[in-house]
């Protein structure tokens, strides 16, 4: 501990790291305000690769793109027929969920591989067991807006995985995003370095106009002192 002397013979104790700040010319306040800026920062970039890297995978998964990505046994896809219009709208976002086979039932809406570069997801109407004496389940499926069931008849080992989630707004927003990737990429990268400069601009302006502590006791007269 500092203490500081008064005229009046009046002492009053001071921390250390106080009249740090005050030499120094900081406030208090500033290390809270700069941990807020550093969080909001890190906040913004990492939204930022999140939508890019959510953006690369869900165009990834979408169309003829082979075998979906998933992680933890979920999938993105995106809807580009209108087959399931009335429950999955063209350019809706879908998540799927790898389901065992057993689980799956009549109603459910699975996504499967149709052949080694395209999936599907349709709506199971029926279930087949021991199908083609494999031992394993087939399912029928049909999208809802077409007349006629699938010709062909889908196995396990084709199977993605069972529908659990989708939203036509955020599908809408991702294909504008893969659309326009270079477009953003650049504004983005242009608004990245806007607040930098920003930052660095303010910061030292901000620290400049630290004026010192005051230090008050209540004693006689009620004196104090600036440092």
């Amino acid at each position: 501990m500092t203490t500081l002397k008064y005229s009046q013979s009046t002492e009053l104790p001071v921390k250390n790291d106080i009249i740090d700040c005050a030499k120094h010319g900081e406030h208090p306040t500033s290390k809270r305000s700069g941990l807020k800026s550093c969080i909001i920062g890190a906040t913004f970039y990492i939204a930022l690769v999140a939508i890019l890297a959510g953006t690369f995978i869900f165009t990834s998964n979408s169309g003829e793109a082979g075998m979906p990505m998933h992680f933890a046994g979920f999938s993105a896809m995106r809807v580009l027929t209108d087959s399931m219009q009335n429950e999955l709208p063209q350019d809706s976002l879908i998540i799927t969920r790898r389901t065992s086979p057993d689980d799956i039932q009549v109603g459910d809406n699975i996504t499967f591989m149709v052949d080694e570069n395209r999936t599907v997801t349709h709506r199971v109407v029926a279930i087949y067991e021991n199908f083609a004496d494999t031992g394993q389940r087939g399912f029928q499926t049909q999208g809802t807006m077409n007349p006629q069931p699938d010709w062909e008849i889908v196995t396990p080992n084709n199977i993605i995985g069972r529908v659990v989630f989708h939203n036509l707004f955020i599908g809408r927003t991702i294909r504008f995003i893969s659309e326009n990737i270079i477009i953003i990429t650049v504004f983005s990268a242009l608004l990245i370095g806007f607040f930098i400069a920003l930052k660095a601009l303010i910061l030292p302006n901000k620290k400049g106009k630290a004026t010192g502590i005051y230090l008050h006791t209540y004693a006689r007269g009620g004196t104090h002192a600036k440092t």
